[in-house]
């Protein structure tokens, strides 16, 4: 399949479905990895969204995003720079955050994890609090529930910024 190809499946909501399914899938360990990868690639494609808006060079764009040891190629960086101008609300940057942290403790632990882990139950209860009130739930949820629902929001709301961001030249 072309590289046109996959771009198309990607935004689908097949697609969509099927990333929120394997998170839940996953174990403790996984979930917030591919979580965060998931959230990732929305930072990319809003990222690419801005340079393609202030016609950037795709040479200078490829430094910059995606080339050996560019500024803007981990995850940390993209937030920072989205939350320094001012490109995301500061509120879904900190959410990319709390995100980000669960995902290091749980890619880094040499035991087992569980996300009930003393070590990140601020950042769990960062992101639980953000999808109950967003949401609306009742009650907390889950820490899984919590990663999935939020990985979810997070993504509708850069993919929000990027669909404005290409109907009016906001940047």
């Amino acid at each position: 399949m072309g590289g046109k190809d996959k771009k198309k499946r990607k935004g689908s909501l097949v697609q969509w479905v099927h990333e929120m399914i394997s998170i839940n899938l996953e174990t403790d360990r996984a979930c917030p990895l591919i979580a965060v990868e998931l959230v990732n690639d929305a930072m990319q494609d809003f990222l690419e969204a801005i340079f393609r808006a202030n016609n950037a060079p795709q040479e200078l764009q490829n430094n910059l995003l995606t080339a050996f040891a560019a500024p803007l190629y981990s995850f940390a960086m993209r937030v920072a720079i989205c939350r320094a101008f001012g490109l995301l609300p500061a509120a879904l940057c900190e959410q990319m955050t709390s995100l980000r942290k669960i995902r290091n403790h749980c890619g880094h632990a040499k035991a087992v994890v569980s996300l009930d882990d003393e070590e990140i139950q601020q950042w769990v209860r960062a992101l639980q609090d953000f999808v109950q009130v967003y949401r609306n739930y009742k009650r907390l949820p889950r820490p899984r529930k919590a990663i999935e629902v939020a990985c979810d929001i997070i993504r509708h709301e850069i993919y929000d910024e990027m669909r404005s961001l290409q109907s009016s030249s906001k940047v």
